[in-house]
């Protein structure tokens, strides 16, 4: 059997289903509850459109001197077919590995920081000469422009009135910013299941972006906090927190940023009292299928990751 579920642009993943080949399915789609629950799960086709190519008005290029496209290239499809060839053929783009950059605090500018990333690791100096043949000038700006896009949504998030809570806020596809509106409060607890804590366990150390993770660190104190709290900090019951077991890791993480040992304590009480409890027996389910009463492969999977990340955060002594 299988796990199956529809996902598409702006809206949340269906709920999952278990399915053989030949099943009739109903398939019921949602809107997403916030701008981060649709982004977590766009793909790199996605990230990677929102790289600014030069304009068909830029060619032929005019060299260094000129607009920092080489003089070889003699339009624009001659220009994007060198950055599929030369690029994509290699490597996949747009995934998190190529939109972001490690160390950026290391450099003075994202142009400077793409200038030293084209020319290191055992495919340097391939990607050197192959931004050379494009035009040096011009291909770093457009690289720099796409990390800069991706540093602005970080920090319109922090400039929302709700931050991480936002519902409904508008997205500038230009800027990379959040514009407007999240004036009220919306929880997912997809965030997580598409893997938003480990993106920002890999990122928020490479960025100045101080606060973003106050606002990222405040979500993760805040998303299992007891009923009573939530309440008295938000103003209306919490709605939406599923998944309470998976999301000690958050707490976990709030724990470990902030040094509080009350929230560590909170986070592995999380965990122990969570959805999947110790004592799991298995049943027969049919020839040579065995079945475990209660685990999901979802749910299997994010005990897992909780129970290594809690470790890893909030280690018990």
């Amino acid at each position: 059997s299988y796990d199956v579920w529809a996902r598409g642009y702006g809206l949340a993943d269906s709920d999952r289903q278990t399915a053989r080949p030949g099943d009739d399915l109903t398939v019921q789609s949602r809107s997403t509850a916030s701008p981060q629950e649709a982004a977590a799960v766009y793909p790199a086709n996605y990230w990677y459109s929102l790289l600014e190519v030069p304009t068909a008005d830029e060619f032929p290029g005019t060299g260094e001197a000129g607009n920092g496209i080489s003089r070889g290239m003699r339009n624009q499809a001659e220009w994007v077919d060198r950055l599929k060839d030369g690029c994509q053929l290699c490597h996949q783009m747009g995934n998190l590995a190529t939109r972001e950059v490690l160390n950026l605090d290391d450099y003075d500018s994202t142009l400077h920081a793409w200038d030293q990333r084209v020319q290191i690791g055992g495919s340097g100096g391939g990607m050197n000469a192959g931004m050379n043949r494009m035009g040096r000038a011009r291909s770093l700006q457009m690289f720099a422009g796409w990390t800069d896009r991706i540093l602005a949504g970080m920090d319109s998030i922090a400039a929302l009135p709700r931050q991480w809570w936002a519902g409904g806020a508008n997205f500038d596809l230009a800027s990379g910013r959040f514009v407007s509106g999240g004036d009220h409060v919306s929880v997912s607890h997809l965030n997580a299941v598409f893997g938003i804590v480990e993106i920002m366990a890999e990122l928020l150390p490479l960025v100045d972006a101080p606060a973003y993770r106050t606002a990222w660190i405040d979500y993760c104190k805040w998303y299992n906090a007891p009923a009573v709290q939530w309440e008295r900090r938000f103003g209306e019951a919490p709605r939406g927190h599923n998944l309470r077991q998976a999301h000690s890791r958050l707490t976990a993480y709030a724990a470990h940023a902030l040094q509080d040992t009350a929230l560590a304590a909170r986070a592995w009480n999380e965990f122990q009292d969570g959805e999947l409890k110790p004592g799991l027996t298995t049943m027969q389910a049919g020839d040579g299928i065995v079945e475990i009463p209660g685990l999901s492969t979802n749910g299997a999977a994010q005990w897992g990751l909780a129970a290594i990340q809690n470790l890893a955060l909030i280690p018990p002594d």
